[in-house]
């Protein structure tokens, strides 16, 4: 009996060890500034990379003014200009479509997706689309993209770019 009750409490002293250390772990990196920080600094380094790689090969497009598709929270955490990078957002269900469509064209369209986690990185993934509509249905064909990935520094007690990944189709 003294031997099952001593295990039920070992367990629960660790279980909740446990819960602690991953509140406080997960406690900064889930903070709207920390996410926000985040994806302002992927977007820099995204926009600056792709410009220097394909910027000389492709001069018709405006590397600097891009639309972005995300999620409506993250959306909320970017502001419409990040140094010399004007951000808009394609809304599906407004007018853009209808002016798409009208010119029989395609734009350039990146999505960004939600921080994700592998092991001890956080990355942030952009898929780059050639989005057109003909006001029935969307295209999206898939052009390439970027992975950037964060590692936190405890010197400096912040997240570091630790590789900048591009890849195309």
């Amino acid at each position: 009996m003294i031997r099952r009750s001593l295990w039920v409490a070992l367990l629960f002293l660790g279980l909740s060890t446990l819960t602690f250390s991953q509140g406080k772990a997960l406690q900064g990196i889930t903070s709207t500034v920390a996410q926000s920080d985040l994806y302002l600094r992927a977007i820099r380094i995204y926009v600056d990379t792709t410009y220097q790689l394909y910027g000389g090969i492709d001069t018709t497009r405006n590397w600097f003014r891009r639309y972005f598709e995300a999620d409506r929270g993250i959306q909320d955490l970017i502001p419409s200009q990040i140094e010399n990078c004007r951000i808009r957002w394609l809304a599906t269900d407004t007018s853009q479509l209808a002016d798409i469509a009208a010119h029989k064209r395609r734009i350039p369209l990146t999505r960004i997706w939600p921080i994700t986690n592998a092991h001890d990185t956080l990355v942030v993934d952009f898929t780059d689309y050639w989005f057109s509509s003909n006001g029935q249905e969307n295209n999206y064909a898939l052009d390439g993209g970027c992975r950037i990935s964060f590692l936190y520094d405890c010197t400096k007690k912040e997240y570091v770019v630790f590789k900048v990944k591009l890849w195309g189709v």
